[in-house]
């Protein structure tokens, strides 16, 4: 295993602290992204809870809570001074007092006020009451420090965020207002308003979790192969057996009417095989022929690259010439000149009339 892995669910609060400390703590983790109700192989063979989440390290060791993964992260940060930050000495028993506070008492009264259909004879009212009265409690530490214990975040504020987050969610969801004092809405903010947030949040795409409908189905193709071979064997058996029986038990020879059929995977991979392996040879063999065209091809086109543009310059210039008015007038000058010195000097020599000469000029 190349990398340490955390099986994760985006909105799990459990996940989104675990997931957290190891941002803060610049832990770099493969983040596989499961479906709870479809969850793969490879998480339920490692988790006895078989709950989110859960770090595989790369020695294969396993850690499935939640907070045992944020003393990790901790331990393994190289960061400076970061247990003495988050995890100071003289406030533990503190820290670990409020977070079982939260993953006991103010968790049992959330999911049962968040998911009342899912419990029996659950009181919706009675629970959501029982709730606020943690957040009231959290609120009048936040009214005195920023965080919990002081000025700074612990992983007791790092703890129980995400479930106050998930409280916030649940009462939105049923229109409830006046839930939050001012002191724990800046604390929850602080969180959700951090650059660290949209990073926390990624939607990763979901781990392929069709593992066991893919085993189901390669274990469905293997017996029906197996299914075919056999009975494969069975018609070459009963074939023979009836092609001894001779007149008195005619049977047509099957497996020579359809020798395809009769061909195992084995048989059928080593003539596919053959056809490639012999396509390749004639290939090989044509390949010279192949370049010898392209060679000639590459030289017939490199000539056309220079004749082909003379010759257009050559029709071009004439077209100019066509089209210049004043290349027709000279060159009209120049054929009347010419005509009228031809006839000028017949006259004189009298080798012709006037006439003449006035015909020759102008034919």
């Amino acid at each position: 295993m190349k990398n340490d892995i955390l099986y994760s669910f985006r909105r799990c609060p459990y996940a989104i602290r675990a997931r957290w400390a190891l941002l803060i703590c610049e832990i770099k983790v493969e983040i596989r992204e499961i479906d709870l109700k479809n969850k793969p192989l490879d998480f339920l063979n490692n988790s006895k809870t078989k709950t989110v989440p859960i770090l595989i390290k790369k020695n294969s060791e396993v850690i499935e809570e939640s907070l045992e993964i944020i003393l990790w992260a901790l331990s393994e940060s190289k960061k400076e001074n970061i247990k003495l930050i988050y995890f100071p000495e003289n406030k533990k028993e503190d820290i670990f007092e409020i977070i079982n506070e939260n993953d006991n008492e103010f968790k049992y009264h959330l999911d049962r006020f968040k998911y009342a259909t899912r419990y029996k004879n659950s009181d919706e009212e009675f629970h959501f009451t029982n709730a606020i009265k943690f957040i009231k409690r959290w609120n009048e530490l936040l009214a005195k420090n920023k965080y919990f214990f002081g000025d700074s975040p612990t992983i007791a504020d790092w703890s129980i965020w995400p479930f106050v987050r998930q409280f916030r969610i649940a009462c939105e969801s049923q229109k409830r207002t006046n839930y939050f004092e001012s002191s724990i809405k800046n604390w929850l903010d602080s969180f959700e308003k951090s650059k660290e947030f949209k990073s926390l949040m990624y939607k990763y795409e979901l781990l392929e979790t069709n593992y066991r409908n893919a085993v189901a189905q390669a274990e469905v193709i293997t017996r029906t192969e197996g299914a075919g071979d056999v009975l494969k064997e069975y018609l070459k058996i009963m074939t023979r057996i009836h092609l001894l029986g001779g007149v008195l038990n005619p049977f047509v020879n099957l497996e020579e009417k359809f020798p395809d059929f009769f061909k195992d995977a084995d048989e059928k991979q080593k003539e596919r095989l053959e056809e490639l392996e012999e396509n390749y040879k004639k290939s090989m063999e044509n390949l010279p022929k192949i370049q010898d065209m392209l060679t000639q091809l590459d030289r017939e086109v490199e000539a056309m690259s220079y004749s082909i543009p003379s010759a257009l310059d050559k029709v071009s210039r004439e077209l100019r010439k066509l089209l210049s008015v004043g290349f027709l007038v000279v060159n009209m000058a120049d054929t009347i000149g010419g005509a009228f010195e031809e006839s000028f000097k017949g006259i004189v020599k009298g080798s012709m009339t006037a006439q003449e000469a006035l015909r020759n000029l102008f034919m």
